[in-house]
């Protein structure tokens, strides 16, 4: 894509809303052209697409993709999209999780997706993830899987693309928070942060799992 092209995306999106939504983030992914866009409606629901000359690496990535290959195309695409777009709910289970993606690595936690019999490379199974805790005093590391609930956050996450994976040299894919997710971690702080600050103290980190109470999951 052009160097300008960021900001073509980002007015044809803002000319395809309505005065319901607001555009939260707009960002490019890591090593290729691709966008990944993020809106928020005044139901404070969320909606994420992409934008790309390619299709998704990964099956388990279900946002629409928009093509820039024509400009007409996509304008006339994103304005027939937007008013029959399923916004989603953020609950607060997602941004229990969310956190915990992002504050895992200073506990020395690790989460990767279970490639053991390329349930990720062949897209034949659902997502499975699971938590590497490495211990430099003993020089140990230990294994352990999410229990279903916390999978199916996950799994939610990943699809919507508020987490994301990384892999080096054919190694297990690791999973990292993506700017979208940053960015809604922020703008949901104000419904959730305090809840989470409670959990996170009694959060055990050898062994993560969605709290007891599930008030308003």
């Amino acid at each position: 894509m052009a160097k300008d092209q960021d900001l073509y995306v980002q007015q044809v999106t803002l000319a395809a809303m309505d005065e319901t939504m607001r555009l939260l983030c707009l960002t490019q992914a890591r090593k290729s052209e691709t966008m990944y866009l993020c809106l928020i409606n005044r139901q404070r629901q969320y909606l994420t697409f992409r934008v790309s000359y390619h299709a998704a690496k990964s099956g388990f990535l279900s946002i629409p993709t928009f093509a820039m290959a024509k400009r007409h195309v996509f304008e006339d695409e994103l304005n027939e999209y937007f008013p029959k777009a399923s916004w989603l709910d953020f609950r607060y289970a997602d941004f229990f999780v969310l956190a915990v993606v992002k504050h895992s690595r200073r506990h020395h936690i690790r989460i990767q997706i279970d490639d053991l019999y390329s349930i990720f490379s062949a897209e034949k199974e659902a997502m499975v993830f699971y938590q590497i805790r490495a211990s430099f005093r003993n020089k140990r590391t230990a294994a352990g899987g999410f229990d279903e609930e916390t999978n199916q956050v996950l799994r939610k996450l990943f699809a919507t693309g508020l987490i994301s994976n990384y892999q080096k040299d054919n190694q297990t894919p690791e999973v990292y928070i993506s700017e979208i997710g940053m960015r809604l971690l922020d703008f949901y702080a104000s419904d959730y942060l305090e809840r989470f600050m409670a959990d996170y103290q009694r959060l055990d980190w050898d062994n993560i799992s969605m709290p007891q109470d599930k008030k308003d999951r």
